[in-house]
C-alpha cells in the first residue's frame, strides 16, 4: 500500500551567543610579616622544640651555636641534623662561630675555628654565621675572649680571618660581626665598636662584613628610660653613624635580646624585681625603641629573643627565667607581647 507523500517543515533555530566577560581583580598583595625577620637564640641548647615554638610564634630564623672543639658526636654533624630540621619547618638558621676554649689567643686554633666555620656552611647548610659571642665583655667572661689577652686589635684581627675565608667562599652569605653585649664603660658597643673597626680596616674590608650585630639586654631596666651609655638601642643611631663614617655596612642584626621573668621568688636587681609582668613591661620597651628607631629610617635586618623557654639558657641562675614560656611550655606575658610583633606588617 502506498503511502501517501508527508511534507516536512525543518525549523532551525539560531541563538545569539551571549558573552560573560569577567573582570578579575588583581590579586591582594601579599603582606610580609615582621615575623619572618624574627627567631629564637637557642646557643647550644637548640632543639626540635624550639624549632615548633619558632614556627608557633610565626618566626622565620633560629640562632644556635655548635662550638668548634667539641668532643661529643661532632658538632657540626649534630649541628647539620638540627638545620635540616629547621629548613624542613621553613626556618633559617644563623650560627654562631665560637670555639669551646672560648680563647682566641691561639692561631693554631683560630685557625681550626675558621675551618669549622665554613663546614657549618658547607656541610651543615646554615644561612648566616655571626662570628663570636660578646666579645666587648670584661674578661674573663665564659663565651668571651678576656679583653687583657684579646683586646680590640686582636679581635678584629681574629673575627676577620674566619669571616674573610668564609667571604672567599660564599660571597652572598650574611656575615654578622660579633654581637655586642651591654658591657659597661670603657668596653659599652659604642665605645668597643670604632676600636673593633680602626684596628684593622684593610682586613675588615676584606671580611665582607654583611652588618654589625648588638645585643640590646637593658633589664631590669625599661629600654624606654634607661640611659643611653646603658642602653644599646639607644647608641644605634652613633653605632651606624661609626660605620658609615668608616665605609662600613650600615646595616643592623638584634641577635640577641630578651629579659627573664619569674612567677614566684622573683630575684631583684637594682631594686626591681624580676616578675612575669617586669618581664612583658621590658619586652614592650624593646619593641617601643624599635618601632622609635624605625620612625627615623634605621632598619633591622633580624632580631632573636632569648629564649623560648625558662631554662633553655647555660649561663646563671637569673638567666634560666629567660624564656617567653615557662619550662612547662605554659605561656608567660612576654610571649603574647612578642607574638603580636611578630603579626605587625614588616616595614
Amino acid at each position: 500500500m502506498r503511502r501517501r507523500k508527508t511534507s516536512t517543515t525543518t525549523t532551525t533555530t539560531t541563538s545569539t551567543p551571549i558573552v560573560s566577560t569577567v573582570i578579575s581583580s588583581a590579586p591582594a598583595p601579599v603582606v610580609k610579616l615582621r615575623g619572618s625577620t624574627l627567631g629564637i637564640s637557642a646557643g647550644s641548647l637548640l632543639s626540635l622544640r624550639i624549632l615548633d615554638e619558632c614556627l608557633a610564634l610565626g618566626f622565620g630564623w633560629v640562632r644556635c651555636s655548635y662550638e668548634a672543639g667539641w668532643t661529643e658526636t661532632g658538632s657540626i654533624s649534630a649541628l647539620a641534623t638540627m638545620t635540616k630540621e629547621a629548613h624542613a619547618r621553613g626556618l633559617k638558621v644563623l650560627h654562631v662561630a665560637q670555639s669551646a676554649s672560648h680563647r682566641y689567643d691561639d692561631p693554631l686554633s683560630n685557625s681550626r675555628l675558621a675551618s669549622h666555620t665554613v663546614d657549618a656552611v658547607r656541610i651543615a647548610n646554615v644561612d648566616a654565621v655571626e662570628v663570636g659571642n660578646e666579645w666587648n665583655h670584661k674578661g674573663p667572661f665564659w663565651t668571651a675572649p678576656d679583653v687583657s689577652i684579646v683586646p680590640p686589635v686582636a679581635q678584629a684581627v681574629v673575627s676577620c680571618q674566619i669571616a674573610g675565608t668564609l667571604r672567599t667562599y660564599y660571597p652572598e652569605l650574611p656575615i654578622i660581626t660579633p654581637g655586642m653585649s651591654p658591657e659597661a664603660d670603657p668596653l659599652n658597643p659604642w665605645t668597643w665598636w670604632p676600636q673593633f673597626l680602626d684596628a684593622a680596616p684593610v682586613a675588615h674590608a676584606g671580611a665582607g662584613w654583611t652588618a654589625l650585630g648588638l645585643h640590646p639586654y637593658t633589664y631590669p631596666e625599661l629600654a624606654t628610660t634607661n640611659p643611653a651609655r646603658w642602653n644599646p638601642l639607644r647608641q644605634v643611631t652613633t653605632l651606624l653613624e661609626q660605620s658609615r663614617l668608616r665605609g662600613f655596612p650600615t646595616r643592623i642584626w638584634l641577635t640577641e635580646l630578651g629579659a627573664p621573668g619569674f612567677a614566684t621568688n622573683a630575684p631583684i636587681i637594682r631594686g626591681v624585681a624580676l616578675t612575669e609582668e617586669q618581664q612583658a613591661a621590658n619586652y614592650r620597651s624593646y619593641i617601643d625603641e624599635i618601632h622609635l628607631l624605625e620612625a627615623g629610617g634605621v632598619r633591622f635586618d633580624a632580631t632573636f629573643f632569648a629564649t623560648a623557654f625558662d631554662g633553655d639558657s647555660v649561663t646563671t641562675t637569673v638567666e634560666k627565667g629567660l624564656g617567653l614560656s615557662r619550662s612547662d611550655g605554659t605561656h608567660k606575658p612576654a610571649r603574647q607581647v612578642v607574638a603580636d610583633f611578630a603579626r605587625e606588617p614588616l616595614v
